[in-house]
């Protein structure tokens, strides 16, 4: 007789309604991956909701929804807790459920620690999901104990080689398996809004964001005709069907000055995500040397300077606005120092305090006198931030990496060699391997 027969009759029925609920659940999530095809991109910012954790890499076994692997799970334990498969099965019934308990426990264990310390990500459902297995295999587990000591030797035996070969079989298709993709490519210009955006005359440069406008069949300058759109004027690159146009002599920038393909990449110094893209940005310029440049526009998520910012925020620091500030104001003081600055603010240990910002930018530049709230700094990150809420259509989530015309990369990758798939798809650069080089300077 299976051990659960030996619980109390309350226990018993627990465990299958625990069993029933938790497989109805997952069921749900599976078919929620399944029939919402669109990904809810890593990155920060936004809402984080049960959608972004099941798009993360860890949401799959190979190609293989872990859900699912979860309600087939709940499915067994619920069918062993029956009367019939203690008559079909006899001893097999016992070892099976103490092998499901097993597994159980090491999954919410695993998936707990994934959610709270990799991810780090709250769902509500998973996390019940997961206080249903602890609690449906210390019941089971205990019985299975008792069972063992009033005579039924070797259950825990061959449970715990079952169990243990089911969660190292998971582990390793989590880590090895192809990891599911956790960005979003969009390629459509951004909706339109009620009206053009240019920044404000006495704060703007001459060749500054000249425009950011998403009209309806013609560009918000009052000369611009639709079937002939105006000239762009010296130095500038138009991305978004020339409903975004940035000078690149009045927005910092990494990479060479003769670079050939230039991308806008928006970004937080506070955001591990933009981080993650900004090493990947690095390994594509040494792959692919002198071809590609990189236009900086950072973006604050902080309600402090970033009205579209919640409050509280989460994945931000009080200081991303000051960090923000002071990048802009190094490279207007010191433009070519700014890959070194832009190098420390990406790289170094969050929480990153802005005088710890400042006290490198002075070792860089020991004469340089920083003036991080000048007009041109507040109209520049409102810019900024105005481009970026456009481009949220979709979803809000930094980084935003704007690779040619109207294709956006949102969020980051899952790896480095699918952010190099990416722009290989989009350039059609040949594949290259380049030895590890320093920092960009």
């Amino acid at each position: 007789m299976p051990p659960v027969f030996s619980l109390a009759l309350p226990l018993l029925w627990l465990v299958r309604a625990l069993a029933l609920a938790s497989f109805a659940a997952s069921g749900w999530l599976t078919l929620q991956k399944w029939m919402d095809p669109r990904v809810q991109p890593a990155g920060c910012g936004g809402s984080d909701t049960c959608a972004t954790l099941l798009d993360s890499r860890w949401s799959n076994w190979f190609s293989v929804p872990v859900t699912l692997l979860a309600a087939t799970l709940w499915l067994a334990v619920l069918l062993l807790t029956l009367p019939a498969a203690g008559r079909l099965l006899g001893r097999t019934a016992d070892q099976l459920l103490a092998a499901c308990a097993l597994l159980l426990l090491a999954g919410a264990l695993w998936f707990g620690a994934l959610m709270a310390f990799v991810v780090k990500l709250w769902c509500p459902w998973c996390a019940a999901l997961h206080l249903a297995a602890l609690i449906t295999s210390a019941i089971l587990l205990h019985s299975t104990w008792r069972a063992q000591k009033e005579g039924e030797a070797g259950l825990f035996s061959s449970a715990a080689q079952s169990g243990m070969a089911g969660i190292a079989l998971l582990v390793l298709g989590q880590l090895f398996g192809k990891p599911p993709d956790t960005h979003l490519v969009t390629t459509t210009s951004p909706a339109a809004g009620p009206d053009s955006l240019t920044l404000p005359p006495a704060a703007a440069p001459a060749s500054d964001f000249i425009q950011i406008s998403y009209p309806a069949g013609a560009r918000s300058s009052p000369s611009a005709d639709a079937s002939s759109p105006a000239p762009l004027p010296a130095g500038s690159i138009s991305y978004l069907n020339g409903t975004l146009i940035l000078s690149r002599e009045e927005i910092p920038s990494l990479g060479e000055p003769s670079a050939s393909l230039i991308l806008a990449g928006f970004s937080d110094y506070t955001c591990t995500a933009c981080r993650s893209q900004y090493s990947d940005i690095k390994a594509l310029m040494r792959s692919a040397p002198g071809r590609f440049a990189l236009l900086v526009l950072p973006v604050p998520l902080d309600h402090a300077c970033n009205p579209h910012v919640p409050v509280p925020a989460k994945e931000t620091s009080s200081g991303a606005c000051a960090l923000a500030s002071l990048s802009l104001a190094f490279w207007k003081s010191a433009p070519h120092l700014f890959p070194a600055f832009h190098e420390f603010l990406m790289t170094a240990p969050l929480p990153l305090a802005p005088d710890s910002a400042r006290a490198e930018a002075q070792r860089l530049s020991p004469n340089i006198l920083l003036d991080d709230s000048t007009p041109w700094i507040s109209a520049r990150l409102a810019a900024n931030i105005a481009a970026w809420h456009r481009l949220s259509n979709e979803t809000n989530k930094l980084p935003k990496l704007i690779l040619r015309d109207d294709i956006v990369l949102h969020g980051s990758t899952a790896s480095r060699e699918r952010f190099l798939e990416i722009i290989n798809e989009t350039f059609a650069v040949p594949a290259q391997k380049a030895p590890p080089s320093p920092p960009l300077r």
